[in-house]
């Protein structure tokens, strides 16, 4: 089974308790003190299209420390207060933040996380569920995983305690709070990452969204743009690390994700969805992007997502 791993060295201890990240189980050792633990999947059991399902407050002491998540639960807010952390997204080369600069995760895209290079790292995370952003972070400036500077940090982390404050309590009540403080929380975040997104490229992303359920060619793209393709292709692999096909096809593929998690659409209707008129051709792709055909992809989340431990 796949397990997350929090290891030093070689010195490992398996500790029976759910990974808040991964509802994976976990293995610990010395070394991380955390001072906030805060988490409920009251969002998620009432369908709220916009959570924070968790938040953590931890210090890694230990130069060696690193966690390896196989299937990460939600989008994932890690923000440097002090020191540094290194992180990998599906073995891409590290990226490294340093104090007031985060990193933003995908979903379901194995990482690992290292203490980075100044021996310690003083950080908080926080979980996105939801609807809201399943449709949004795929298509956000924040991916590919970047350091990204945080101009208002102090307004950040009050955003950040006031939802460590409400989400244990577990309130219905607090609901409507809880999921605008999420959408406030990642907006923020956008907002920070969009200086680096030239605006011919913002213009692209938005015409690629628009086009997800259709077959939308690229030459298309082009001259609604008035570009060159050298100039597109340049500008998606400075910022994306992927062609605009390659980049259009992704996102068709992980929107089909979220369609198959949240919907009971069946996967026809889902292919048709993402403009695939073949449904083989879809399974394929879906396949060579998440290793597992459609089907076995909604049986895999549908059980992961299930009645989850508490700390």
């Amino acid at each position: 089974m796949d397990c997350d791993m929090v290891c030093r060295g070689e010195k490992t201890m398996k500790v029976k308790r759910i990974n808040l990240y991964s509802y994976a189980k976990e293995v610990l050792v010395s070394g991380t003190e955390m001072f906030l633990v805060a988490t409920s999947d009251l969002g998620r059991s009432k369908n709220v299209p916009a959570w924070p399902e968790y938040i953590l407050h931890e210090r890694w002491h230990d130069p060696a420390m690193f966690v390896q998540h196989s299937h990460p639960m939600s989008w994932t807010l890690e923000y440097v207060l002090s020191g540094s952390l290194q992180v990998s997204v599906d073995g891409a080369r590290p990226v490294t933040a340093h104090s007031g600069e985060f990193l933003f995760l995908p979903m379901g895209v194995p990482n690992e996380l290292r203490t980075g290079d100044a021996g310690y790292c003083n950080k908080m995370s926080l979980g996105f569920t939801g609807t809201v952003f399943s449709l949004l972070a795929p298509n956000s400036p924040l991916l590919p995983t970047h350091a990204v500077p945080l101009p208002d940090g102090e307004a950040v982390k009050s955003l950040l305690l006031r939802i460590a404050e409400l989400l244990p309590q577990r309130k219905e009540s607090a609901i409507p709070e809880l999921a605008g403080l999420a959408l406030t929380l990642f907006l923020r975040l956008e907002r920070a990452a969009k200086s680096k997104i030239p605006q011919e490229l913002g213009a692209a992303l938005y015409i690629l969204e628009s086009q997800l359920s259709h077959s939308y060619r690229i030459s298309d793209l082009q001259k609604e743009l008035k570009i060159s393709r050298a100039h597109l292709t340049s500008l998606f692999l400075e910022h994306f690390h992927l062609t605009p096909k390659q980049y259009f096809r992704k996102r068709k593929l992980l929107h089909a994700a979220g369609l198959l998690e949240n919907t009971g659409k069946s996967v026809k209707d889902i292919a048709l969805d993402v403009g695939y008129s073949n449904q083989l051709v879809f399974s394929s792709e879906f396949r060579k992007q998440f290793g597992v055909s459609p089907m076995t992809y909604r049986k895999n989340e549908k059980s992961a997502a299930g009645p989850s431990e508490k700390l």
